[in-house]
């Protein structure tokens, strides 16, 4: 199996963190709200499972994560 490239990005919003992998993970766009929406999405589920994670979007080859609160994203 190839190895996977994951870049993060900042955004303009604190809350969110936007990560760019080099395939395409999803044709459409998924947003998930919760980790009852996210059931039977493995990586939104495994994003969910993070503490404070509270908004996941997946489109194409982007993912963009929303935590809660105003805790530092970690290095």
């Amino acid at each position: 199996m190839a190895d996977i490239r994951i870049r993060g990005e900042p955004t303009a919003d604190p809350q969110v963190c936007r990560f760019v992998v080099d395939r395409s993970l999803h044709a459409g766009n998924a947003s998930f709200d919760s980790a009852m929406a996210a059931e039977n999405a493995p990586l939104a589920e495994a994003l969910f499972a993070l503490p404070g994670v509270c908004a996941v979007t997946i489109a194409r080859d982007t993912v963009s994560v929303t935590k809660q609160g105003d805790a530092a994203w970690p290095e």
